[in-house]
């Protein structure tokens, strides 16, 4: 699998450039107007061709392409990649994304906030300078919006389910200007929040929005969980709101990428995932190999794997072992899954179901995406705006397969299941983050003392 559109949503948020993909020259004969160009390559390349779409959602889309055909040249960079981004998302796949390269539109400030969004609403997860105080707050409006209005209005910008847009879209939070540009703020600089501390104070902050280079670059979402100030932060002042001095099993060693530790009260290796790839220097492939040595010679009794971090990458990468781990451990396997499991990572935890059967439970939240889905993509770039557009052309469904289908591509590995609806629903809400507690590791202990002992 290759990688999904969580990474084209990050690399959305961050800025980051992107690599080599799909293009078109833009001659002399192009060139006037050019953002319609665009719009042409965009029409030719990716939504005549895209398979993700419905016929009702590409007629829909359609319709605000020819809109957009008109008034392209009119629109500045940011609201044409937010047009964009509303056709791209009528195909409600969540791998169909659209990225940012380096002369499209950027965020030039952003809020000296990091918010996370909990199944209970926001809070605030990082803060800079000055704002310390908010740390672990409830974020209940931003403008007088709500997080159920935030949702209405984020949803029309990315396909796929409301949890993954929690995360995946979460950076347009800390965006002034993005969110005048959505109707959420009332000004293009600074957003005025109502906050609910823990002691249950109540306050209304005006937040001014700061030049893009007197922050922290964006880290990928899921790590504003972590309890440590991540690389760039520390020089400038910032703090985190999870606690340093009570750290739960998922969150030790933030900076790695693959972990494995004994859980010694559970008769248990627990191995942890938060990516299925090649990760800043720290590589997948040797630690699949550590975990299958430690499985062929000291089999734990049982086994926890967590996956609640894993936002996707090339499901090939732990196949083999989430075999392994189904054929070696005598007893309960536990898979943790989160909103934020999302494309290999869901791969992942559907091999394992699929191979363990009913000693395997699934803990936690729902993952990040539906049984069925689209992956395997082309990047179509447009060369003016500097945009680039997930094209993808491989075909999963888990629940039911896809034989027959020409694009099919999930059923090549053999891991269909009939659902991964947690067994024990476990979310992680913002009060058990703020304390430093697990409740899907709590629950899976409740599970196994239930259980008669294998002795």
């Amino acid at each position: 699998m290759t990688r999904p559109g969580w990474l084209s949503a990050w690399l959305l948020l961050a800025g980051m450039p992107i690599g080599a993909a799909i293009a078109e020259d833009v001659t002399a004969a192009d060139a006037a107007p050019p953002l319609a160009n665009d719009v042409r390559i965009l029409a030719e390349q990716y939504l005549d061709r895209a398979p993700s779409y419905s016929e009702a959602a590409r007629a829909a889309a359609r319709v605000r392409l020819d809109d957009l055909q008109r008034k392209a040249d009119a629109l500045d960079p940011l609201g044409f990649y937010l047009e964009v981004s509303r056709i791209v998302a009528l195909a409600d796949n969540g791998h169909d994304a659209v990225m940012r390269g380096d002369h499209s539109w950027n965020p030039i400030r952003r809020l000296p906030l990091r918010l996370v969004w909990f199944p209970e609403g926001l809070t605030v997860a990082r803060a800079g300078p000055g704002y310390h105080d908010l740390l672990g707050a409830t974020v209940h409006s931003i403008d007088g919006k709500t997080a159920d209005d935030l949702m209405r209005v984020l949803r029309t910008l990315q396909g796929g389910t409301d949890d993954y847009r929690q995360w995946t879209l979460s950076g347009l939070l800390h965006s002034t200007d993005a969110l005048h540009a959505l109707g959420i703020a009332r000004h293009a600089d600074r957003v005025t929040l109502e906050l609910q501390f823990r002691d249950g104070r109540r306050r209304v902050l005006t937040v001014p929005a700061l030049a893009v280079d007197a922050l922290p670059s964006p880290p990928r979402p899921q790590e504003y969980w972590y309890p440590i100030p991540l690389p760039g932060e520390a020089e400038k002042g910032w703090a985190c709101a999870a606690p340093s001095d009570h750290v739960p099993v998922y969150l030790r060693e933030p900076l790695r990428w693959f972990r494995m530790e004994p859980l010694a009260d559970l008769d248990a290796l627990y191995v942890q995932f938060r990516s299925n790839s090649d990760e800043d220097g720290d590589a997948i492939g040797p630690f699949v190999a550590a975990v299958a040595q430690r499985l062929a010679t000291q089999p734990p009794r049982n086994l926890v794997l967590d996956l609640r971090f894993d936002t996707g990458g090339d499901n090939t990468q732990n196949l083999e072992l989430m075999r392994q781990i189904a054929r070696t451990v005598p007893g309960r396997i536990y898979v943790l899954t989160s909103h934020f499991t999302f494309s290999a990572g869901i791969a992942s935890a559907a091999a394992l179901k699929h191979d363990g059967g009913d000693r395997v439970t699934i803990v936690g939240r729902p993952v990040g995406d539906r049984m069925h889905w689209w992956s395997e993509y082309q990047s179509v770039c447009l060369p003016v705006s500097g945009l680039c557009v997930n094209r993808n052309e491989g075909l999963w469904d888990l629940e039911h397969g896809c034989h027959g289908d020409a694009r099919c591509y999930g059923d090549r590995f053999d891991v269909n299941v009939h659902s991964l609806a947690p067994d024990l629903y476990a979310p992680i809400r913002a009060a058990d983050w703020l304390a430093g507690t697990d409740p899907g590791l709590d629950a899976i202990r409740a599970d196994i003392a239930r259980r008669p002992s294998p002795h």
